[in-house]
């Protein structure tokens, strides 16, 4: 079969750096700057951020736990998810975040196939997970998060207060080949997929080091709004990109669909990462409170005015202030955005940049402010593109997974011999960027992660 292949420059990361070693560094840097917002209010700065995780690995390693062991989350947004992600990465133990919303069938089967020593869950999912205990599905140490459960030790129970050379000797103990996460999704049909990555995965696409490998200044002017699940990859995204540039992070603990307006407003975020149907439902809700905008932004693209004029100016300071006044832009992923959305917000200067990749790639395009609909920019540095005759994207580089947990005739299918992973989309390269045509296969993804055919 013929095909194209592109190169693009070097990854941004020159030198080893996992999240564990940027949260100790940014803690250094920035001590009592606040790091975690919840509703707009501060309530973890760097410094008690990285105590808090660190002092969850001492108590994981206390229980037992070995490093490469899983330790598996059932939780919403929350303090406690940061909290514990870092935790299990700075132990050097694999995460395996599950969705709550996932049926008790999806997570059984998750908990048979990933074996974690420990399962840290919502004290409003906990009943869940006994009731599986008491059916023989897991027998791992069990601990509640956000609240209590009767007979279950919490998160305090775990923590151990760590002193600078324990932080120290778990850093030394892991490297970006570390393996540190395994992020499960299925199809309609047969068990689960854990895309398993390392800790240069989780860093290299979002931008830690300058062009010498050092670690990039940090920005916590900057307000990292989390609307999406952090179990899934794209709120994941956009938390590890936080950690790694020193932004500050707002979070409110409700799930995606409950999230209204009013919520993101708290959190006066300067960027924020969607999916195209959590922007449009925003949007709608904020036609529904200001028709009168609507009606004007479409009088004025009607005679002729655009980006840059005071009357498009005008109109974007009103629709920043329903989005917390500081809304500068929004990362968009997942599908196209309808064209209409995309074209009311970029032409009022509110940038909104649509980003390409898959769970089992990371990001491949990082997309730009251009105007474009469905273009999403050129390839992140690093990356190699590899255009099949038949228009679908092949993709090799730090960013591709290791393949499928335990799972050698998936990995096998998905990703060749020479790391050459299919994305399963067809993908034109334009001079302006890479533009996404279709899916390979007739194929989209549930809420809960699975892909129906």
């Amino acid at each position: 079969m013929k095909y194209s292949v592109f190169h693009y420059g070097k990854p941004s990361c020159a030198v080893t750096h996992t999240l564990p070693h940027i949260l100790y560094q940014r803690s250094k840097d920035l001590t009592t700057t606040p790091c975690i917002y919840v509703d707009g209010k501060p309530v973890l700065s760097w410094a008690e951020y990285a105590d808090a995780a660190f002092g969850i690995a001492l108590g994981l390693r206390a229980r037992g736990i070995q490093p490469g062991q899983r330790v598996a989350m059932l939780c919403e947004n929350s303090v406690d998810w940061a909290k514990v992600q870092l935790g299990i990465y700075a132990a050097g133990m694999i995460s395996v975040p599950i969705l709550p919303s996932s049926s008790d069938n999806m997570i059984e089967r998750i908990i048979k196939l990933a074996e974690p020593q420990a399962l840290l869950v919502d004290a409003a999912q906990m009943p869940r997970i006994i009731a599986m205990r008491e059916k023989g599905v897991t027998s791992a140490m069990l601990f509640t998060l956000n609240g209590s459960q009767p007979g279950v030790q919490g998160l305090a129970d775990l923590y151990q207060k760590p002193i600078d050379a324990q932080m120290q000797q778990l850093l030394s103990e892991i490297n970006e080949k570390t393996p540190c996460l395994i992020s499960y999704t299925s199809g309609s049909t047969g068990d689960p997929k854990g895309v398993f990555k390392n800790h240069l995965i989780t860093t290299v696409n979002h931008g830690p080091c300058d062009a010498n490998g050092q670690l990039v200044p940090a920005q916590p002017e900057q307000m990292a709004g989390i609307i999406l699940s952090l179990n899934h990859g794209m709120g994941q995204g956009l938390f590890y990109r936080a950690l790694a540039q020193g932004y500050s992070i707002g979070l409110t603990e409700r799930p995606e669909p409950e999230i209204r307006l009013a919520h993101l407003a708290a959190m006066a975020p300067t960027i924020i990462w969607v999916v195209p149907r959590v922007i449009k439902r925003l949007v709608a809700e904020f036609d529904e409170q200001h028709p009168e905008w609507l009606q004007e932004w479409e009088a004025q693209y009607a005679a002729g005015k655009r980006r840059g004029s005071a009357e498009m100016e005008s109109l974007r300071q009103r629709m920043q202030a329903a989005f917390g006044e500081r809304l500068l832009q929004i990362h968009s992923s997942g599908s196209q955005t309808p064209p209409a959305l995309f074209r009311r917000c970029t032409e009022i200067g509110l940038e909104l940049w649509e980003f390409y990749g898959v769970t089992e790639t990371g990001i491949v395009s990082e997309g730009s402010p251009s105007g474009v609909p469905g273009m999403t920019g050129m390839a992140v540095p690093g990356i190699e593109l590899r255009f099949e005759e038949d228009g679908e994207l092949w993709v090799r580089g730090p960013g591709v997974s290791l393949g499928y947990y335990q799972n050698e005739a998936a990995t096998n299918e998905m990703i060749d011999a020479d790391g050459w992973c299919k994305t399963g989309d067809f993908v034109v390269l334009k001079p302006e960027g890479l533009h996404i045509a279709g899916r390979k296969k007739d194929i989209f993804n549930t809420s809960e992660g699975s892909n129906i055919y």
